[in-house]
């Protein structure tokens, strides 16, 4: 099941969305949401997380994508390292042409904070929401939660997830496709 969340924004991304899953006749089912109002980033993804039902979680921006069969990725190597709590693809950032992740070649299974943490600080691992493919119980467990009215909110959100992570799986392969979009929230703010 894909969650969308409808914040009300005023940009055209929930009509593109109704056209694209009207016209869809595959396996997935879409649950779209919709606030009274518009009331921010974090409280979109507060309430996708609240209706969220499926083992994994993971956070896609409306103006990114990911690669096909990312999601089958990422299973599949969660075969070979069953107790990762969270799965990281790699990232290619449109704007500069160049991957976020370069230096990881091969699959890299993380299980001691201290490297977790040090790769963070050296950014090898980056503080987005997005990306992510989180164990819901571990988000749940912990009652995991962005705060709302502030900018930024990955920030505080994923110091909160990793303190809690046991385990981490990065992983080569661009999944997921960042696109530069000059009216986003980072560049307008």
């Amino acid at each position: 099941v894909v969650i969308i969340v409808d914040d009300c924004g005023t940009d055209r991304s929930m009509g593109i969305v109704r056209e694209l899953t009207t016209a869809y006749h595959g396996p997935i089912r879409f649950v779209i949401i919709q606030h009274e109002q518009n009331r921010g980033l974090s409280a979109a993804r507060n309430t996708g997380l609240s209706k969220a039902q499926g083992d994994y979680i993971m956070f896609v921006d409306s103006d990114d994508y990911l690669m096909p069969d990312s999601i089958q990725y990422f299973l599949d190597n969660l075969k070979w390292y069953p107790d990762a709590d969270m799965v990281m693809g790699n990232v290619k950032d449109q704007k500069y042409n160049n991957t976020l992740l370069s230096q990881i070649k091969k699959p890299c299974f993380i299980d001691n904070p201290y490297i977790f943490f040090s790769r963070m600080l050296h950014h090898q691992i980056y503080l987005y929401a997005w990306k992510k493919f989180i164990r819901r119980s571990a988000l749940m467990e912990h009652d995991i939660r962005f705060i709302e009215g502030i900018l930024y909110e990955d920030q505080a959100w994923s110091y909160e997830l990793f303190s809690h992570m046991k385990s981490v799986l990065l992983l080569p392969e661009v999944t997921y496709v960042y696109e530069n979009n000059p009216s986003s929230i980072v560049n307008t703010a």
